[in-house]
């Protein structure tokens, strides 16, 4: 008998290597608390491959499923097949369809709920993401923010799209995410400029996939 998908199977089955739950809930209680709208943070990484979508999701998981958020998680990249698989592959989450037309933007974007927790997630439809400009999802996150506590967003690579840098300045905070001993520091100082250039408030950034080549026994020791 397959075991009962409840917010704390979800939140054990998706306990990741990229971002811990202590790690993600200290982060949380980082950001100042707004009560008239969601707060919308957006992560982005200078190349791709560092790991931006699991960080977002394992967020999204902990703010959703331990801490009772209702969260919304946008996938800004855009889709390169249909969108339910794509979406599943990318955050690899138990996910059923939604039609809230609220939520599908005039059906450019497709809607998901993660089941049994409060956290749904859109994505473009295939064909439609090239079409969707940077007003376009800054007037869409603000048609969301009375309807969720938190807005993440997913966003594709600087180096792949100039869209996170543009949205930087209309979110309420940017965390990048570098990919440990790989990231090129040119490449990351260029986003922050970037960022900084247009008044994006910037976080901080999560060194990912990091490699700890002395034991943690001796770590606790020094």
């Amino acid at each position: 008998m397959a075991t009962a998908l409840t917010p704390a199977t979800i939140a054990s089955q998706l306990h990741s290597r990229f971002l811990s739950e202590q790690d993600a809930t200290r982060l949380f209680y980082l950001l100042p608390h707004q009560q008239q709208k969601a707060f919308a943070i957006q992560f982005l990484a200078p190349d791709p491959g560092a790991g931006t979508s699991s960080i977002t999701r394992d967020f999204a998981v902990v703010a959703s499923s331990r801490l009772g958020l209702n969260i919304l998680l946008i996938s800004i990249s855009e889709a390169t097949g249909k969108a339910a698989p794509v979406i599943h592959h990318r955050y690899a989450l138990p996910l059923q369809a939604v039609t809230d037309m609220d939520l599908t933007f005039n059906g450019n974007l497709s809607a998901f709920k993660v089941q049994q927790t409060p956290l749904s997630i859109v994505i473009p439809n295939e064909h439609v993401g090239s079409r969707l400009h940077q007003r376009d999802w800054i007037n869409y996150v603000t048609s969301q923010e009375n309807n969720f506590d938190l807005i993440l967003i997913d966003s594709p690579a600087a180096s792949a799209s100039h869209m996170g840098a543009g949205l930087s300045a209309n979110v309420d905070a940017n965390i990048i995410v570098l990919e440990a001993e790989k990231t090129d520091y040119n490449k990351t100082k260029y986003l922050i400029n970037c960022i900084e250039e247009v008044k994006g408030y910037i976080l901080g950034t999560i060194l990912n996939k990091r490699h700890f080549y002395i034991p943690s026994s001796i770590y606790k020791k020094i």
